[in-house]
This record gives structure tokens, sequence and C-alpha cells, in this order.
């Protein structure tokens, strides 16, 4: 089932492989100094990359937030319910 920590646990390995990548694929950016336009589009798409994952971490959070509400909520039915059956 997804649920927003797989979505965390999922963002949270695709960040370290964007750190990895970082480390070493950027690093030999700078060996194409004269393929500027390239150089300029491969670090963009990185830090493209990089904001979409923060944001769908963020995303997630705040879908975790709106769970734990309906599930209160839920809960809170499903009680009240079962104290109109048993009255």
């Amino acid at each position: 089932m997804v649920t927003p920590e797989v979505i965390r646990l999922d963002v949270a390995k695709l960040d370290a492989l964007m750190d990895a990548f970082e480390a070493k694929y950027l690093h030999f950016l700078d060996i194409g100094k004269d393929e500027f336009e390239e150089r300029d589009q491969g670090a963009l798409a990185f830090y493209a990359m990089r904001d979409l994952l923060k944001k769908m971490d963020a995303d997630a959070e705040e879908l975790c937030g709106h769970m734990e509400v309906c599930d209160a909520i839920m809960a809170a039915s499903r009680a009240k319910k079962e104290g109109e059956n048993d009255g």
C-alpha cells in the first residue's frame, strides 16, 4: 500500500542517489569546459530533479498530516456509531 512513509523512503533513496551523482558526475562536467551549453543543461537538469524530490518529500509530509486528520475523523465516527448501536 502506498503511504506517505513509503513515498518519503523512496524520496530519501533518490536523494542519496542524487548526492552520489552530484559528487561524481557534476565534478566531471568541469572537464568539458568548452561545452558550456551542455554543461549548464546537465547541471540545471540535476538541480531541477533535486528540487522536485524536495517538493515530493514536502507533499508527502503534508499528505501524512491530512491522512492523520482523516483517520481521526473516521475513528470518531466509528466510535459514535458504535455508541449509538449499543445504546
